[in-house]
């Protein structure tokens, strides 16, 4: 996820983007976690989650405000990083290569234990960002 003008928690402006390694969550996964947090949240399937619930880092992603608690989780988008990109990297044979796969859309707090950033899924908009761009 990456931005200009993010903030840490607590208002201070991020100097320089920064890149966080966080796993992808199943949507059941994420509404668990919402729920144990105290506070349900559907997220339907054009959305998906990445953050922390103790466990290991699995993709990396590119965000200016960073928080980190390990021990709670911690690693999240936060304040202002809506609209950045959640980048995914694929290999293909010995190619390897980073795909935009979601865009931070909203989360409760930032790095509270249990609840992940939500981001919209890419993939569910596919076809309508080709009918109106040049992209193909």
């Amino acid at each position: 996820m990456t931005s200009d003008d993010k903030y840490l928690a607590g208002g201070s402006l991020a100097p320089v983007l920064r890149q966080l390694e966080v796993p992808i969550l199943s949507n059941r996964r994420c509404e668990l976690l919402y729920r144990r947090a105290g506070h349900p949240q559907y997220i339907p399937d054009i959305f998906m989650c990445a953050g922390y619930s103790q466990v290991s880092l699995t993709m990396n992603v590119i965000l200016a405000s960073q928080q980190l608690d390990s021990y709670q989780g911690g690693r999240d988008s936060c304040d202002g990083d809506s609209g950045g990109p959640l980048g995914v990297q694929l290999a293909r044979g010995a190619d390897i290569a980073w795909h935009l796969a979601g865009v931070v859309s909203w989360g409760i707090g930032c790095g509270e234990r249990d609840q992940p950033g939500v981001m919209v899924r890419l993939a569910k908009y596919k076809h309508w960002i080709q009918q109106h761009t040049t992209l193909r």
